[in-house]
């Protein structure tokens, strides 16, 4: 989330665009949050739910071949219903996840604090994080409506569709971490109190691509 409208006061010399600006942010910054639980609702009972829909289905199904949930949805039957509620919270995510970028975008350090060169990083890394947070959103519609056991062509897109989903979010989360870092000296400067602070949503960051680099490489090897 961005730090929006807690990091500094606002001054009495602050044009009144700006608190304008930021008073808006403060009223607006709960649609985003409420999107990203509304994902969450929706894509961790449709995951559980093609799970156990396939067991229940398929209670012979060989036991050593692992159950992911390519395999879970490749019934139809749990496909069909999965590709509809996956498209949806992509639906939903895209535009919370944009609010977010926007808030970010909105609330970022002034160039004469954060300095050129910088601020120009800075601005190139939002931009990236746009286009890396719309394939990620791309591949949920794709692995949801192409699956296994279809045709060739389905399996393909599927598996494109699954790789794009995971790097795209992955990469737009490392890429939050490193502008995080790098705002953290202009932040200090403007003398943050964000109850999260910078420094603290990019560690948290690089933790979450730690465990999705670490997943990875788990189920490669398992």
């Amino acid at each position: 989330m961005s730090a929006t409208t807690r990091d500094r006061p606002i001054s009495p010399a602050e044009p009144a665009a700006s608190c304008l600006r930021r008073a808006i942010l403060r009223r607006l910054s709960w649609l985003p949050v409420a999107g990203i639980v509304a994902v969450s609702a929706i894509v961790v009972p449709a995951v559980v739910g093609a799970r156990v829909g396939f067991h229940l289905r398929h209670p012979d199904a060989d036991p050593s071949i692992y159950l992911t949930i390519s395999r879970a949805i490749s019934d139809p039957v749990i496909g069909e219903p999965f590709a509809f509620w996956v498209t949806l919270a992509a639906l939903i995510l895209w535009p919370s996840t944009h609010a977010i970028l926007w808030m970010l975008s909105a609330e970022h350090p002034s160039r004469a604090v954060l300095g050129a060169t910088r601020d120009h990083l800075c601005r190139l890394l939002l931009a990236v994080m746009s286009v890396a947070m719309t394939a990620t959103c791309v591949g949920m519609v794709m692995l949801g409506r192409h699956r296994l056991g279809g045709s060739a062509e389905d399996h393909h897109l599927h598996m494109l569709g699954s790789y794009v989903f995971f790097a795209g979010q992955a990469t737009t989360i490392l890429l939050a971490a490193i502008y995080h870092s790098a705002i953290v000296p202009a932040r200090r400067a403007l003398g943050e109190t964000a109850i999260v602070s910078a420094r603290s949503r990019a560690r948290l960051g690089y933790a979450v691509v730690g465990a999705a680099v670490l997943y990875g490489v788990v189920f490669h090897v398992k």
